[in-house]
């Protein structure tokens, strides 16, 4: 894989240039802390058992960990349930798409003794922290933690004529499935703290909501791991949601601007073709030399999504008019800045075109945070719905 280098365009890299590993527990107890700053408790142990609603909210029937059934009703009704969860089916969406059982693999995590030196960083054991893969097709995945007596570690493990079913259930031959895929016999399997059979399954909804129910992450969408969208697109989905959503519960916003969730629809759709061409890239066992199946690459870290072509967008640049037609949503081939992109990460923005005109409106040499005042950023989150206050704004920052 590749090593990134930041630029002002895709600042977010770790200082060792590559990407950074971390559990899945680890980042659940780290979203839970935060929420709770926010009076939001994580409930365990409930089930959302069936909804119903109506133009003003939703009925959701759950059943407690103590097995008492309730139904609370909620202005509006979010589904990160994951793959398996019942909303999507309740709402009667499809889930189109195709299962890949000849790719399969097992996942889990595993605790191997530690080995001296080889584990005196967090990148340990020699089994190596990245994927690695030899021209047999074999390949594994492990996210080693830091030294503890005993290293804990994440694994997606897979080979050709390896016996899945042996594997999972019998620990001498897992411990044989390490040796061939690392071709050391020292390593020592300690625990296996969990295993699971796992398959490529690339299939996404066709459309985010049904009236006040939304669908977000893998309940909307799943794919391979194959460059690690998973997270991210699922943060994507919930943040683009979660704005919309707290305008229209604090009125001021109407409900229609909910309907403009659906522009994470292109994004999804180019990211399953995009990766799942990686995916059949990287599983290429017959093509072990081509080095670049490995790369990731700049547009795979997402700060390219965009969403030109949205309804709530309106771009008068120049005379320019947004194009409507979804294109390139992941931003690799884009040139320059529209309305609907991500912002640029930049401590000055500079009028590259030059003239009165344009000075107007971007004065050189002046800070992101210097231009858009507090007042103006209101430009990006209310102007959509009203357009007399569009021309205010447009009028007001004709000074900037």
């Amino acid at each position: 894989m590749a090593a990134l280098e930041p630029t002002p365009v895709f600042p977010f890299v770790s200082p060792s240039k590559e990407p950074i590993w971390i559990g899945q527990n680890r980042l659940e107890g780290i979203l839970r802390d935060a929420l709770q700053k926010y009076f939001c408790e994580v409930e365990f142990g409930t089930t959302l058992v069936s909804l119903t609603q109506d133009v003003n909210g939703v009925h959701a029937t759950i059943v407690k960990g103590d097995g008492k059934e309730e139904t609370q009703r909620f202005e509006f009704l979010v589904s990160a349930d994951g793959a398996r969860g019942v909303v999507r089916s309740q709402l009667g969406l499809t889930f189109l798409g195709e299962s890949r059982p000849g790719d399969k693999a097992i996942i889990g995590d595993i605790r191997v003794e530690c080995l001296g030196q080889d584990v005196s960083t967090p990148r340990t054991l020699h089994i190596t922290h990245r994927i690695a893969a030899a021209e047999f097709g074999k390949s594994r995945m492990e996210r080693p933690c830091a030294p503890c007596g005993f290293c804990a570690t994440s694994l997606i493990l897979t080979f050709p004529g390896l016996d899945y079913d042996a594997v999972m259930k019998d620990r001498a031959a897992f411990q044989d499935a390490i040796h061939t895929t690392t071709g050391r016999e020292d390593l020592k399997v300690l625990e296996l703290v969990w295993l699971a059979p796992w398959r490529p399954n690339i299939r996404m909804v066709n459309k985010f909501s049904a009236g006040r129910c939304f669908v977000a992450g893998d309940a909307g969408h799943v794919h391979s791991p194959t460059s690690g969208q998973g997270l991210n697109s699922g943060v994507q989905d919930s943040f683009n949601l979660a704005w919309k959503l707290a305008l229209v519960a604090n009125g001021q916003a109407p409900i229609s601007l909910l309907d403009s969730y659906d522009e994470r629809i292109p994004v999804i759709k180019e990211m399953l073709h995009t990766i799942t061409a990686l995916l059949n890239r990287t599983t290429d066992v017959t093509n072990s030399d081509d080095s670049s199946r490995w790369d990731r690459g700049g547009p795979f870290l997402q700060l390219g999504v965009n969403y030109r072509w949205s309804t709530i967008v309106l771009d008068e640049q120049d005379g320019e008019t947004t194009e409507r037609t979804p294109n390139d949503a992941y931003g690799v081939e884009l040139r320059g800045l529209k309305a609907g992109d991500r912002a640029p990460d930049a401590l000055e923005l500079k009028d590259v075109r030059g003239g009165q005109a344009a000075v107007r409106h971007w004065r050189r040499s002046r800070r992101c945070w210097t231009v858009f005042q507090p007042y103006l950023q209101r430009v990006i989150s209310t102007t959509f719905y009203l357009l007399a206050v569009i021309m205010d704004y447009i009028v007001a920052l004709q000074f900037y």
